[in-house]
């Protein structure tokens, strides 16, 4: 009877525990996760009460400064946004850009505007060009496009045939950490003859931003090749465009795709158990800054530093992405979960954690390195 008990109150200590440790961990964890619940809960908790304010109306006017510029000359775009009731200040606008040739509009540049609301973008046009400014809108105001201005490029040569160009890309990573830099990479041609000295444009979209965003720009160098570093965040989708000139005509590339490895967090507790008890090992997976569910991960071990990571367990994520293990360790060890790659998710892992093995009863604590002997003092050495 006295072993049942015991029994019985070991295995409720053990779901005590993984509850503490999996809700220390959608707290924590998963902070962008909750907050953005706790804020939704609480805004659908202030809409009962009152509804909504409607986004305010917008209008944006549009001009050139310059009728027309010669080539290689500079010219300017100024335009100015109006938000009924809301001041129009500090608000960001793209000016969209429509080559001789194109049949798009293209993100070229933004602006902030300023405490009147007015914006202005310089630009060097190779050719007579259409621009508009674009404004995204926010929860406050409603998205507009402007009208449409032309800025004409002046040459005294005839009209003569434009030839074709291409532009190459691709990601030198595919996948990379969140918030780490990936490279982008491209060559403009025409024929077999790069062009340098040429401005490139890059441009992005994501799953919430289906829209191209002008992200900046860079001249081709000497042999036509161009470099851009990017930090994405969640899985993106990038673009490049050449607008064109008098002699060559306007191009984009490929759409070139850089995916985000989840984020993969882990933690133990007890850190410390003796010989025979049990520790809970458990984490979460966040991709796209969203908490993955049906993720299958590992839970992967070992004992010393140069054996080989070994798979001890195997388990799916639950709704909010945490997931746990239960281990019963014979000697100190290491744990770390790794994330199985399946469609639309990257692989990815976590940390290292350490769970120590204590001898029961003596200053002898079995260690990853070797047996630790901890002196009077709290010194230790290893045996």
């Amino acid at each position: 009877m006295t072993g049942a008990r015991g029994s019985f109150r070991a295995s409720t200590r053990s779901r005590v525990r993984r509850g503490v440790v999996v809700t220390a961990l959608v707290a924590s964890s998963l902070v962008g996760s909750g907050a953005a619940g706790a804020v939704t809960g609480a805004s659908a908790g202030a809409s009962t009460a009152a509804p909504t304010a409607a986004p305010a109306a917008t209008s944006i006017s549009i001009r050139t400064v310059q009728p027309s510029v010669a080539p290689g000359r500079t010219g300017a775009v100024v335009g100015n946004l109006q938000v009924e009731g809301l001041p129009a200040e500090g608000r960001e606008l793209a000016l969209e850009a429509r080559a001789r040739g194109e049949a798009t509009f293209t993100p070229v540049g933004t602006a902030l505007a300023g405490s009147r609301g007015n914006v202005r973008l310089v630009v060097r046009p190779e050719v007579t060009t259409r621009y508009r400014w674009a404004y995204a809108g926010d929860t406050d105001a409603q998205p507009r496009l402007s009208g449409v201005a032309t800025l004409r490029v002046r040459t005294s040569e005839r009209p003569q045939r434009r030839h074709a160009t291409t532009l190459s890309a691709r990601a030198v990573k595919g996948v990379v950490g969140a918030g780490r830099r990936a490279v982008l990479r491209g060559t403009l041609r025409a024929s077999h003859t790069v062009l340098p000295g040429k401005s490139v444009v890059l441009l992005s979209r994501t799953a919430t931003e289906p829209e191209w965003q002008f992200v900046t720009s860079k001249r081709t160098g000497r042999e036509g090749r161009i470099r851009f570093g990017v930090r994405p965040r969640v899985q993106t989708t990038y673009q490049l465009g050449y607008a064109g000139s008098a002699t060559f005509r306007p191009t984009t590339s490929a759409i070139v795709d850089v995916d985000v490895r989840p984020t993969v967090t882990i933690i133990a507790e007890p850190p410390q158990v003796q010989p025979g008890e049990s520790t809970l090992v458990a984490g979460s997976v966040v991709h796209g800054e969203s908490p993955v569910a049906g993720a299958t991960v590992e839970l992967r071990e070992r004992t010393q530093p140069s054996t080989r990571w070994q798979v001890a367990d195997t388990s799916v994520s639950a709704a909010d992405g945490t997931v746990s293990f239960t281990v019963t360790p014979e000697g100190t060890t290491r744990y770390r979960l790794r994330v199985v790659p399946a469609a639309g998710l990257p692989s990815g892992r976590s940390r290292a954690v350490e769970v120590q093995v204590r001898a029961p009863d003596t200053g002898y604590r079995r260690s990853y390195a070797g047996v630790r002997v901890v002196a009077p003092g709290g010194a230790a050495r290893t045996g």
